[in-house]
């Protein structure tokens, strides 16, 4: 069972059926004022629900974010998932990166 916030975090994935890193989901979050701590109490949760996959990384300003991508009706991970970059990233930076905090 979703919470009401993972609920409007995996609506949200859904729409844009893009991979989006923590902050992006924050930043398209209509009328919701979410704190980093917060977002990610969410991600982790929807991830140990196994309702959500990072599927890779992105570069954000000096930093790294994890990308997220949400399953849908199907079962098959958003249609923009990035495979080759998540490669990458295992390779370069080991499966520590990928992992939930």
């Amino acid at each position: 069972m979703l919470t009401k916030s993972e609920e409007e975090i995996m609506y949200l994935l859904w729409d844009l059926d893009e991979p989006l890193t923590s902050s992006e989901i924050v930043k398209k979050a209509v009328n919701k004022t979410w704190k980093k701590s917060y977002i990610n109490l969410l991600i982790n949760s929807l991830l140990k629900k196994d309702m959500i996959k990072v599927v890779g990384v992105k570069q954000m300003t000096k930093n790294y974010a994890r990308t997220f991508c949400s399953y849908n009706d199907k079962g098959r991970l958003c249609n923009q998932a990035d495979f080759g970059q998540t490669e990458f990233c295992r390779q370069r930076y080991s499966d520590s990166l990928l992992r939930a905090y």
